[in-house]
């Protein structure tokens, strides 16, 4: 996080520099507003990548650190959301109501309004094992062929049953 947020900021005296050689030599403001727009969004990124890298210390941030050491579990991302889709839904009705008449746009309005809150709101799974798992562990009941499926047994299950004593035999 904090070589993103060094990012931001760069990207930001970057709009700031462009935007007052540009406020200087040209006539018309809107290039102006949106090179200051542009400035205050990256400064606005920058900031919350800054407060969050004081708060969060991710592996990744260290000085050099080794693969084994930057590995793990980041946090809970959704794998399967329809949130999305109806924020650009909402979106588009809602810009496309600026264009063609109002109704449109307080439609599409809600319809972001809640989508937003919908996705920000997303339930996340209560079995934290099943999401947070390490790579190359394995999962039981998985097979390739599909759900309900009976997996086979690996090559000397049976063997090992009969030796621990729990065979069908008696």
């Amino acid at each position: 996080m904090k070589g993103l947020t060094g990012l931001f900021l760069g990207l930001a005296g970057f709009f700031l520099v462009t935007g007052a050689i540009y406020a200087s030599t040209s006539v018309e403001p809107s290039g102006t507003a949106l090179l200051v727009f542009s400035l205050f969004m990256c400064a606005l990124v920058a900031f919350y990548l800054g407060f969050t890298a004081r708060r969060i210390r991710l592996r990744a941030d260290e000085q050099r650190p080794s693969m084994e050491e930057s590995a793990g579990v980041v946090g809970f991302f959704s794998p399967f959301s329809y949130w999305p889709v109806t924020i650009a839904v909402g979106a588009g009705l809602f810009l496309l109501g600026l264009v063609v008449t109002l109704w449109l746009s307080l439609i599409g309005g809600f319809v972001l309004v809640v989508s937003i809150v919908g996705l920000v709101f997303q339930q996340e799974p209560t079995d934290a094992r099943r999401t947070q798992r390490r790579i190359g562990t394995e999962t039981t009941g998985f097979t390739p062929a599909g759900p309900g499926v009976p997996s086979p047994e690996p090559a000397g299950a049976e063997r090992r049953r009969s030796e621990a004593g729990e065979g069908g035999r008696s």
